[in-house]
């Protein structure tokens, strides 16, 4: 859903990626750091926010 949601350009639809987070799916912790899907996202402070607690903050 996220790559939907980013892809159309719904930022705040895409957060339902807090939810993967949330229930730990092993997804989102893969696919974060450098899939290109999440480049829309990455200047959003809730994404900045999400990357911080997923100690994935470079």
């Amino acid at each position: 859903m996220v790559r939907i949601y980013a892809g159309l350009g719904e930022r705040d639809k895409a957060f339902v990626v807090e939810k993967g987070y949330e229930e730990r799916s092993i997804a989102v912790f893969s696919d974060i750091p450098l899939d290109p899907v999440y480049d829309p996202l990455r200047s959003d402070p809730r994404f900045q926010d999400l990357l911080r607690r997923m100690n994935l903050q470079p």
